[in-house]
């Protein structure tokens, strides 16, 4: 059984040179949880953005409107594994 947690934060970041679209900083929370039932195969569920955090990953000013695309909200999964 191997359990991970990943915490990143990214500071305040600007999206365009004239820094006028920007964004607070942000932390995301990511988890999984692996168990390997033999040395070849395994099984994973994973938690992305475990906080439900809002914030964009893209952002474009134009000259009628401004644009962003968020990312995505929380998440869950499963993965099976195979190692050769």
């Amino acid at each position: 059984m191997i359990a991970s947690v990943l915490y990143n934060y990214t500071g305040k970041i600007y999206f365009e040179a004239d820094n006028r679209l920007h964004q607070d900083g942000v932390s995301v929370v990511n988890g999984s949880l692996e168990y390997w039932a033999t040395s070849h195969w395994g099984v994973a569920l994973f938690a992305d953005n475990l906080t439900d955090a809002r914030y964009y990953i893209e952002g474009n000013g134009g000259s009628t409107a401004d644009a962003g695309q968020l990312a995505p909200p929380r998440t869950f999964g499963v993965n099976f594994k195979f190692d050769y």
